[in-house]
């Protein structure tokens, strides 16, 4: 299975870059990049720490349980997206 889109999308939630998570991480950057674009998988206990350290656990136990996680994920980008658009059109106005 890929992970790198899953766990990307966890990262960009918490608003950290590539090289703040994988000093968190104690990984070098590149492996982050490679994990994110699925040229690496990840070891369970490094997605585990991933998600701890973005506050995303429940992504991952969602992953266990064969959730599409993916989809989620986006769903949740979209849906902040919107919320964004929304206290930005009320500042606005």
């Amino acid at each position: 299975m890929h992970y790198g889109r899953v766990l990307k999308a966890c990262r960009l939630d918490a608003r950290a870059s590539q090289e703040e998570l994988a000093h968190r991480l104690h990984i070098q950057q590149a492996d982050v990049s490679r994990i994110e674009n699925d040229k690496k998988e990840p070891t369970l206990s490094l997605a585990i720490k991933w998600a701890q350290m973005t506050g995303n656990e429940d992504v991952i136990a969602a992953l266990a349980i064969g959730i599409d996680v993916a989809t989620i994920m986006t769903e949740m980008f979209n849906l902040q997206v919107v919320m964004n658009l929304k206290a930005l059109a009320r500042f606005m106005y």
